[in-house]
């Protein structure tokens, strides 16, 4: 996977995140202005407020204020409109003579017991509007975080790239005989600044990177007390969104008289993920101008 491959599938679950947020902000400022509340505020308390706290009290604080419309020409309104302010539609029933709210069944004014005409009734009660777009938003805000999760760990489960893996253990007598005098006084140099009197429990690594045919060749020196005279050793490398790692799972042995010689072909420096017993070492990793491995490169 390239690069921009790879952007691209983090951008993918990054966008259906950021959709949350715009839809409630559009929803909040819409239904807000609608009921005649301070839509501004609102939207910036639904939208900023973490894990939707802002939108949930928007949702509580608006069943206060009104959200019914004229049925006539969809106009908000309020329950004490008695006619439509925009088509002239009569909302509520009242008394003619007292003025007196009065219900559609209702013959006689209970107030001033005038007779109610029958004309009265003709009248086009305000209707409490439909709010489907709150539906979709909370189905998003359930949906799109489980698309998202799922996208991105189906792209870390994807193997991606080339590249290729060998090691080899040999005995530190075995490897003072291979390599030249110069590389091995460099390498016992190099361990030993690094290691100085903490070499248990972590990876000690000397890494030599090589350009070959536009992929990298990188070989690694590495010291792990205690895991040398490896009976059987299983090792591995993957290349995945994040980059290239090689896995090598070790047995504790107590030996300290081997060294283990990687060389890893990649785009990118591999991470080492070294276990012994099933334990994961930490590992230091030092850049060196030569080859510290038995492995020859060629000129």
């Amino acid at each position: 996977m390239t690069s921009s491959s790879a952007i691209l599938v983090l951008l993918i679950p990054l966008i259906l995140l950021l959709i949350i947020p715009v839809s409630i902000g559009i929803y909040v400022w819409r239904d807000a202005k609608r009921r005649r509340m301070n839509a501004v505020l609102w939207t910036i308390i639904a939208v900023f407020a973490p894990t939707l706290i802002g939108f949930i009290v928007y949702l509580l604080v608006r069943s206060s204020y009104s959200d019914l419309e004229c049925p006539s020409c969809g106009t908000p309104v309020t329950k004490e409109y008695a006619v439509c302010p925009k088509c002239g539609a009569k909302l509520r029933m009242s008394c003619p003579q007292c003025a007196f709210p009065v219900e559609p069944d209702w013959k006689v004014c209970p107030h001033c017991a005038a007779p109610l005409p029958e004309d009265i009734r003709e009248v086009a009660a305000p209707v409490r509007r439909k709010d489907k777009a709150l539906w979709k938003i909370l189905a998003a805000v359930i949906i799109l975080p489980i698309a998202a999760i799922s996208i991105l760990f189906a792209a870390m489960s994807i193997p991606t790239g080339t590249g290729s893996c060998s090691m080899q253990e040999v005995t530190l007598s075995q490897y003072r005989e291979i390599v030249s005098q110069t590389v091995y006084q460099e390498v016992q140099a190099d361990l030993s600044g690094m290691i100085g009197q903490q070499a248990q429990n972590k990876v000690y690594a000397l890494r030599y990177e090589r350009e070959t045919n536009g992929n990298s060749e990188y070989f690694y020196l590495l010291a792990v007390s205690g895991a040398g005279d490896q009976t059987h050793t299983s090792f591995g490398q993957s290349t995945g969104l994040f980059g290239t790692t090689i896995e090598i799972n070790l047995d504790w042995t107590g030996d300290d008289g081997s060294v283990f010689c990687l060389v890893s072909s990649a785009k990118n420096p591999p991470r080492l993920k070294v276990t012994v017993d099933g334990k994961t070492l930490d590992c230091e990793v030092m850049d060196v101008p030569y080859n510290p491995t038995v492995y020859l490169t060629e000129p």
